[in-house]
């Protein structure tokens, strides 16, 4: 249960904190940006702080 560089834990809520605003899904290994239709609706498990720290930790962008 190791946190990736550039991420922190979601908190359970809908929201990540400012300077992590990319929505890691843990399941899905999917991430989710702010332009995403999704991203309202995400329950974080990891917040990134760029799109690229989540590919670096696995994670693909989410296709919506």
């Amino acid at each position: 249960d190791r946190v990736p560089p550039g991420a922190v834990r979601g908190d359970g809520g809908r929201d990540c904190p400012p300077v992590y605003p990319i929505k890691g899904n843990a399941q899905s290994m999917l991430y989710h940006t702010p332009d995403s239709r999704s991203y309202g609706q995400t329950i974080p498990e990891l917040c990134f702080t760029t799109t690229s720290a989540a590919e670096a930790a696995g994670f693909s962008p989410a296709r919506d």
